[in-house]
């Protein structure tokens, strides 16, 4: 007896020993796990965000550049003015040099005129003691003593070192009283004379703070400074940490500090200017909680599966099966207490937690709402048009779209590109959200409402209705909803298919473009293919559409009437009159005429083939006549298609010499000359030998250098007048087109105009 409880307890301790060994294995193996995977994540997350902010500072870089160039441009001419060398070294001012100080003010309110950045420009004569500006010329101490931050002092220490020569250095930071304005400015000094040993004169430059401010784009993952030479903001920094570690890294000169237990990343460039560099700052610690999150979260589901299973492997006996049972119940509990979306095997947990944590970091990748309205709306448009492979579930589910009930009924919503982007752009937001929105303001019953919006000025809106509810007058309603309420004034026709089974949504799809076409015909807002007596087979949709027009504008005859044929020939065994069909496909073989101003050679061709005024011919004659019009009108655009095209590209060319000055675009150019964009751009490339964008552009900067040459405007105002609105954009076409900047082609012609007159 006493054997036997010893071996029992025997079997006991080692069944104990086994367990605790097991829980230990487990706990280091969630800890190396969980250390492994922060490590990746966090070194993944850090090189990421690293060449992201590598990227802005130089960007920010670039554009203190421009500003920097300017000063390097005035300082250069001011160094090589003679009359101002000749003022410099002045013992006392005769009559003569009074005369000679007041073309030098005219020449620094020239510069400061040319510059919209400028807050203050001047230079420094030692030989008199005297500081002259735009203004007017002062007396050094009291110039100085006007400004809070900057003495005469600072900008002496800061001139160019002896027997070298430096255009602009940074000289300070400071407030200008009583002279300009109370805005911070940032000072850059220049020695003068500098073609030889810097003397005790210098021309120094102020560029408003603010407005250099404004070239430090914001960042998510970090912040951008100017600093000088020590690293001490230049501009208030958003907290002191950034200040701090800047200092640190210029002492340093280490990527990676830590200031009061956290740790930053630094990243420095110097500018242009001596001792003004542009830094970003990178908090770690914030960055990496994501990561952090991430570890915890996978540390506890890995430890809670592995003690389940090697608890499960351990203790086979049906004693310790009943705990073991009770925590894979607490699994599922838990895997059912999660949303909706992420129900399912409890054995997917980890893929969902995931999933969840990096959902939750939305923030820091771009416009994903964007992205998935782009996603929603390709998706939705193969489907409906029957090019979607694989489970439609599985692949519209990508998108968040849903498909719970067991009909589908198909509408197109169809108006000009540029009023759609018109309607936008008043609004703030894609159309087929603001409609889905609408759709979710109110409960519609057994009713699901998806939207997808194409290029080509089409909405195509999907209907997912249960075939015990129908609710047609919902569906109209909800149309007539969006006209009143988001369409608004826009021309807009609205087509409405008949409801089918889901695999049949590219039928429904056919009967709404049929539907669509006819009320265009009828002028009708809204149509529904319930009032069409009978819908054919066919293979119309929105691309052979297109492809008809495409066909008949290149004068493809042949092509676009066997097109034709395949569009009007029945499935087997189909015998449903196509006259709709064929008024359908008339309609848009007349929108191809109207694109190549051939309205009055298409009537007298409808006539010649039979067709009348008030009524359609008979199927199947109908058909043929129609591959006659087709033909015959495709002809004419090939016999005449060269002197056709010149006459277009004239228009064309034409509509942008007289518009070039507003926001004119392709969409704009083919709502105005009812042309396609494609035929647009294929008119430009065969006749003109460049593109619709290339042409506007080449106008446009003719125009701006002629307004550089001839006007003293600012760039605002000359980008305003070549149909520019943003400052950065001109420069940067600009320079594309010409090599340099609008205000060095300024100043070169300026200096070609002094040489030769």
């Amino acid at each position: 007896m006493e054997r036997r409880k010893g071996k029992k307890t025997h079997h006991r301790r080692v069944k104990l020993q086994m367990v605790v060994l097991l829980l230990l294995f487990t706990l280091l193996a969630t800890l190396l796990t969980g250390w492994i995977l922060y490590d990746r994540t966090s070194d993944q997350v850090i090189r990421d965000t690293w060449q992201q902010q590598e990227a802005l500072v130089r960007s920010a870089c670039s554009a203190v550049n421009r500003e920097i160039e300017q000063v390097r441009t005035f300082s250069w001419q001011l160094g090589n003015d003679n009359g101002v060398q000749r003022y410099l070294h002045l013992a006392e001012e005769t009559p003569t040099d009074i005369l000679a100080k007041r073309n030098i003010i005219e020449k620094l309110q020239q510069m400061k005129a040319f510059s919209n950045t400028m807050a203050d420009i001047g230079i420094y004569a030692e030989g008199l003691d005297i500081i002259i500006t735009g203004e007017s010329s002062y007396h050094s101490a009291d110039y100085y003593a006007r400004i809070d931050g900057i003495t005469r002092q600072d900008m002496e220490e800061k001139r160019s070192i002896p027997g070298s020569v430096a255009l602009s250095r940074y000289a300070g930071r400071g407030t200008v009283s009583r002279i300009l304005s109370t805005e911070p400015v940032l000072a850059f000094v220049s020695s003068l004379p500098l073609n030889t040993q810097a003397g005790e004169s210098y021309a120094f430059f102020h560029l408003n703070a603010d407005k250099l401010a404004a070239c430090l784009p914001e960042s998510d993952a970090g912040t951008l400074l100017l600093t000088d030479a020590e690293g001490n903001p230049v501009l208030a920094a958003d907290t002191p940490d950034s200040g701090e570690a800047c200092r640190e890294y210029m002492r340093e000169k280490q990527n990676r500090i830590r200031i009061g237990g956290s740790e930053y990343g630094v990243l420095g460039l110097e500018t242009a200017s001596d001792g003004l560099f542009c830094m970003a700052v990178i908090p770690y610690s914030e960055l990496l909680k994501p990561s952090l999150r991430l570890r915890d979260v996978v540390m506890l589901v890995m430890g809670s599966c592995m003690v389940i299973g090697l608890l499960g492997a351990v203790l086979a006996s049906k004693r310790l099966y009943a705990p073991l049972e009770r925590l894979i119940g607490n699994v599922r509990q838990m895997c059912h207490s999660l949303p909706e979306e992420t129900r399912g095997n409890e054995y997917k947990i980890l893929d969902d937690a995931i999933h969840t944590i990096t959902a939750e970091n939305h923030e820091l990748t771009l416009s994903n709402r964007e992205v998935n309205r782009l996603l929603k709306n390709r998706l939705l448009n193969d489907w409906m048009e029957g090019r979607l492979r694989g489970s439609t579930a599985d692949t519209l589910g990508k998108a968040g779209v849903d498909l719970p009930y067991d009909r589908v009924q198909a509408a197109v919503a169809e108006m000009s590109p540029r009023d759609l982007e018109r309607l936008e752009m008043n609004s703030g937001m894609n159309t087929a959200d603001r409609m889905e929105e609408l759709a979710a303001a109110e409960d519609r019953g057994p009713m699901k409402i998806w939207c997808a919006r194409r290029t080509d000025g089409r909405i195509l809106i999907l209907f997912n209705i249960d075939s015990r509810h129908p609710a047609p007058e919902g569906i109209y309603q909800y149309l007539q909803t969006c006209r009143e309420e988001i369409f608004g004034g826009t021309a807009c026709a609205i087509g409405v298919g008949r409801a089918y089974e889901k695999d049949r949504v590219s039928d429904s799809l056919v009967d709404a473009m049929l539907a669509l076409r006819s009320g265009e015909e009828k002028n009708r807002d809204i149509s529904f293919a319930e009032e069409i007596p009978d819908i054919p087979n066919t293979e119309y949709t929105l691309t052979a559409e297109q492809q008809l027009i495409n066909q008949i504008l290149s004068g493809r005859g042949k092509e676009a009437s066997a097109l034709v044929s395949m569009l009007c020939s029945p499935e087997e065994g189909s015998a449903i009159p196509r006259t709709e069909l064929v008024r359908a496909l008339l309609f848009t073989v007349r929108r191809a005429a109207r694109q190549a101003n051939m309205e009055d050679r298409m009537e007298e061709i409808l006539l010649e083939c039979g067709f009348q005024p008030d009524r359609m011919p008979a199927a199947p004659d109908a058909e043929d006549r129609l591959c006659r019009v087709v033909t015959e009108l495709a002809g004419c655009m090939n016999m005449d298609v060269s002197s056709q095209e010149e006459k277009h590209y004239a228009r064309l060319t034409e509509y942008i010499r007289n518009g070039f000055m507003r926001d004119i675009s392709l969409d704009s150019a083919s709502e105005a000359l009812e042309m396609s964009p494609s035929y647009i751009g294929l008119i430009f490339r065969k006749v003109g030998g460049t593109s619709f964008l290339k042409y506007l552009t080449d106008i446009r900067m003719e125009e701006a250098k002629r307004l550089l040459r001839t006007t003293d405007l600012t760039l605002r105002e000359i980008g305003l007048r070549v149909g520019i609105e943003n400052q950065n954009t001109l420069i940067r076409t600009f320079k594309k087109a010409e090599g340099i900047t609008p205000g060095q082609y300024r100043v070169a012609d300026q200096s070609i105009h002094s040489q030769n007159g």
